[in-house]
């Protein structure tokens, strides 16, 4: 562990965070492995529909309100849209899959 994680990782008001980390550390590496076993290659024209609707569905459980696929002349574009959740802050964000 680094000087800096060790540093705020003694600070009371921040172990909240630490704790929620470690509890929801098993969800999280399941969220990844089942991302990452299903690529999504635009070069190869491959995985595309399927890489949009897992990202839009990812997005929905990570607590965004609304997904919207963006079909394009190319690849289809997913667009997660005003995440609320408890102790999380609203944002919004675009990506391609």
């Amino acid at each position: 562990m680094t000087e800096i994680a060790e540093s705020l990782l003694a600070d009371k008001s921040l172990r909240h965070i630490q704790s929620e980390i470690e509890r929801r550390h098993d969800e999280s590496v399941e969220r990844l492995q089942e991302w990452v076993k299903r690529p999504a290659l635009a070069a190869e024209d491959r995985g595309m529909d399927e890489g949009c609707d897992l990202m839009m569905r990812m997005a929905r459980d990570a607590g965004f309100q609304k997904t919207a696929r963006i079909d394009t002349d190319g690849t289809p574009a997913s667009s997660p849209r005003s995440m609320r959740a408890p102790r999380r802050p609203s944002r919004s964000t675009s990506c391609t899959t």
